[in-house]
């Protein structure tokens, strides 16, 4: 396999794959469709994630892209509600129609995100990832070069609690 490059395509500010107004009508239509008998068509790559904010003490639910393995799954995000989750916090997370609740915390350590990134590209297809803004010609580089080539993409990890 050829070594890993980040891509001369990268964009200098990377953000949500689409305008952050858009996230308005967006993310209530997704949350329905979650809920509904016809969920099936996309709960293998979205589900819903319920948390509290940290200053509120509210709780927030917004539709994500995940991956699953295990005890583990993997959010990513551009959007700056992950920080309610940076000292650690219990989320709720609906899962093809199951409710699960696990501790979910950002990532930040080059060598698990490198781990991430090469889960969600075998996952997922390189175009997919290129959409969700990991600007990576190959999962194989370094852990450095790679946190460069996600630069702006947070990463959070769930460990599924009660199994």
């Amino acid at each position: 396999m050829n070594d890993l490059k980040v891509s001369s395509t990268t964009p200098e500010r990377r953000g949500p794959p689409v305008p952050g107004f858009m996230f308005k009508w967006i993310n209530p239509l997704m949350k329905a469709l979650l809920y509904s008998p016809c969920h099936r068509s996309i709960s293998e790559s979205l589900m819903l994630l319920t948390f509290t904010g940290q200053k509120s003490g509210r709780q927030f639910t917004t539709p994500v892209g995940y991956l699953r393995k295990g005890e583990i799954v993997i959010v990513v995000t551009h959007s700056g509600w992950w920080k309610n989750l940076q000292r650690g916090a219990l989320v709720s997370m609906r899962i093809q129609k199951k409710n699960i609740t696990g501790l979910g915390s950002p990532v930040d350590d080059p060598v698990e995100i490198k781990a991430m990134v090469r889960d969600l590209i075998a996952s997922n297809g390189e175009e997919r990832s290129r959409q969700m803004d990991f600007w990576v010609d190959s999962p194989d580089d370094t852990p450095d070069n790679i946190q460069n080539a996600v630069a702006g993409t947070i990463f959070i990890r769930s460990r599924v609690e009660g199994r």
